[in-house]
């Protein structure tokens, strides 16, 4: 009996101790793994996120419009709408296929005009680039920042605007708009 005991504490001793080293080894690798993970996340190179706001807005815009007419309204503007739709399409179809760009003649009416590539790059519209900053005390966001600058800049033209929407410990929500 007395060997039983001393077999059982002996048992229990080393289970004790097993255990202790599986989860000594478990915390070792969760503490490396995070460390990598760390690692990894530091040296992204992040991402830019490109939204045409246009056709959003212009879809709101349409449903605000029709939201307000009654019935019969909303069927005749949504025929008229899908029809200046197809009749845009058929006419950004043809200005890339060909170098001739729809204007409007002094009768208000659609003509087509052949223009030179340089004319085509003036009648280009202006963008306006959206930049949103979070930042912190620490100021761990600034690379992205300047990453995301530079990758505006680099398409920017004079004609396009920049608007900086910073978030941070001092401000929220504080917009700046600057001209190329």
């Amino acid at each position: 009996m007395e060997i039983t005991l001393e077999f059982i504490a002996n048992y229990g001793l080393f289970l004790a101790k097993t255990v202790t080293a599986i989860i000594a080894i478990g915390l070792l690798l969760s503490l490396i793994a995070n460390a990598k993970q760390k690692m990894r996340d530091s040296s992204d190179r992040g991402h830019i996120e490109i939204i045409k706001l246009n056709q959003q807005y212009e879809e709101v815009s349409e449903a605000m419009m029709l939201a307000v007419l009654d019935e019969s309204e909303q069927k005749a503007m949504l025929k008229k709408l899908q029809k200046e739709k197809k009749q845009q399409a058929k006419v950004n179809k043809q200005a890339k296929t060909s170098k001739q760009v729809p204007t409007k003649d002094s009768n208000n009416e659609t003509v087509e005009v052949d223009v030179t590539e340089a004319e085509l790059e003036v009648e280009q519209k202006s963008r306006v680039f959206v930049i949103k900053f979070d930042g912190n005390i620490s100021a761990s966001a600034v690379t992205n920042l300047r990453e995301e600058i530079s990758a505006v800049l680099s398409q920017a033209t004079s004609d396009d605007e920049v608007s900086f929407i910073g978030n941070n410990f001092f401000t929220h929500h504080n917009i700046r708009t600057l001209r190329h």
